[in-house]
């Protein structure tokens, strides 16, 4: 099974599907790797999740919980799960996060010296992962993008968390930060 993640890599990394059918057929066989099932005889689909909020503190969690009037929620139906491929920060600054006028990448030092973590199903599976590596990431280094070598399961119906957290927090009152999740989702 792990020649599943070596081949989804490539063809992420490519950014062309040489064989549509196949990779379709990967993420199917992922399915099976995770213990998943695709009860409803959904679709795949591309996906992106999208959570913004205020990051002025040392400690921001994404995802679980959303409650800001701003948000909409980002629970995961049942039989739709997400495999998530890639990771982009982006950051602004503006007391409204809704208004906030969006920078791709992390530019400030108080942002880039963070970590970033993923729970889901109160199992973390990425683990302080350096903020620095969406800066030196091999697409574009402003691009705040990191594409991940194993994508990351987020099935139906289980919560998702993505925690940064920084050394100290952000100087600025309005610093706002917004993860983007991708990948390819069940519909």
């Amino acid at each position: 099974m792990s020649g599943i993640f070596t081949d989804v890599s490539i063809e992420m990394k490519t950014g062309i599907l040489q064989n549509p059918r196949g990779f379709f057929t990967l993420l199917n066989n992922l399915l099976v790797f995770y213990k998943l099932k695709n009860e409803l005889n959904k679709i795949w689909a591309d996906y992106v999740a999208v959570h913004s909020k205020v990051t002025a503190t040392k400690a921001v969690t994404f995802f679980k919980d959303i409650t800001d009037s701003n948000q909409i929620s980002v629970d995961r139906p049942q039989g739709e799960h997400f495999f998530i491929t890639a990771i982009k920060f982006l950051e602004g600054a503006n007391a409204a996060v809704n208004a906030t006028n969006w920078t791709e990448g992390l530019s400030t030092a108080d942002m880039k010296n963070g970590t970033f973590s993923i729970t889901t199903n109160n199992v973390k599976v990425l683990e302080d992962m350096p903020l620095t590596r969406s800066v030196e990431a091999d697409e574009d280094p402003a691009s705040g993008f990191i594409s991940l070598k194993i994508p990351i399961s987020w099935a139906g119906q289980q919560i998702l968390s993505a925690d940064l957290a920084f050394d100290v927090a952000p100087a600025t009152a309005n610093q706002n930060g917004r993860v983007e999740l991708y990948g390819f989702s069940l519909i």
